[in-house]
């Protein structure tokens, strides 16, 4: 039981300490997207323990085990952005505290993120700040937009490495987005493709880490 707990907690606690380094000055940036590369191994790894558990247990506690590797999988999908939702005030205070040469609170900040949210998805919380955070970054108009902005006013080593990695994972959902809304016009909240894409991209990073440790 101790086991299956950890096995819970600990991925948890890699993402909140990713979120919580995302918000250090001048370096934050830097982490956040750094971070985004590392949940990969993150996902492996929770495969792979899956895979060690499940080796001597019978068909039917292997099938409980993999379904409870789903749930593990879900909940640490779900931490960046309950941290994000969290967090994000800090760096919106920290930004207009520097603009503005003065003091800008940690709750006039989440008050600002919590109207931003109401005015762009109708509602506040953590699920609206999911689904604004994949739509903005799944705002650009076609893919080549999407290169030229993330690759716009590079100045340092940071910027270009959060560009490269942003191109590589983003390239898949910006194609769905294309097709699946602009294309088809199936989906039109542009913020699920994302959702849905990165949830489903983390069980088959985790499958891939079962499958090679099995």
């Amino acid at each position: 039981m101790l086991t299956l707990f950890l096995f819970l907690l600990v991925p948890a606690v890699i993402q909140i300490l990713f979120a919580l380094a995302g918000i250090i000055p001048y370096v934050g940036d830097f982490f956040h997207y750094l971070s985004q590369f590392l949940s990969f191994f993150l996902y492996l790894g929770i495969g792979a323990f899956a895979a060690e558990e499940a080796r001597g247990l019978s068909p039917g506690k292997k099938r409980l085990l993999l379904g409870y590797t789903l749930v593990v999988c879900a909940f640490a999908f779900t931490i960046p952005y309950v941290a994000g939702y969290y967090t994000y005030p800090v760096k919106v205070a920290r930004v207009i505290a520097a603009e503005k040469h003065g003091e800008f609170t940690y709750a006039q900040a989440s008050d600002a993120v919590k109207a931003l949210l109401v005015k762009e998805t109708g509602s506040d919380g953590v699920i609206a700040y999911a689904i604004y955070t994949e739509r903005v970054q799944l705002s650009s108009a076609s893919f080549g937009e999407y290169v030229g902005k993330q690759f716009s006013d590079i100045d340092d080593l940071g910027g270009l490495l959060s560009a490269v990695i942003n191109t590589i994972l983003h390239a898949i959902p910006m194609l769905l987005k294309s097709l699946l809304c602009n294309g088809l016009g199936l989906i039109r909240e542009a913020g699920l493709i994302g959702l849905g894409f990165w949830y489903l991209f983390s069980v088959i990073l985790a499958a891939i880490g079962y499958a090679y440790w099995e």
